[in-house]
């Protein structure tokens, strides 16, 4: 929930200052999240989280 809310903040500011190609790369970003937690160790685990959260947190701004 930690990444979510700062991801959320990120993401707005970052896409008040670039447009919709920001929510585009943030979309892309939750892709690979499915393989990196089902398929690899720990810090692909980890890292799939992360990614998860930067998903949720680009959801959250609608």
């Amino acid at each position: 929930m930690g990444v979510d809310g700062l991801a959320a903040l990120v993401i707005r500011r970052l896409y008040d200052r670039s447009g919709t190609w920001v929510l585009l790369a943030g979309a892309l970003c939750s892709v690979p999240v499915a393989p990196l937690v089902y398929f690899g160790g720990f810090g692909c685990g980890l890292t799939g989280a992360i990614l998860w959260g930067i998903g949720m947190g680009l959801r959250s701004l609608s």
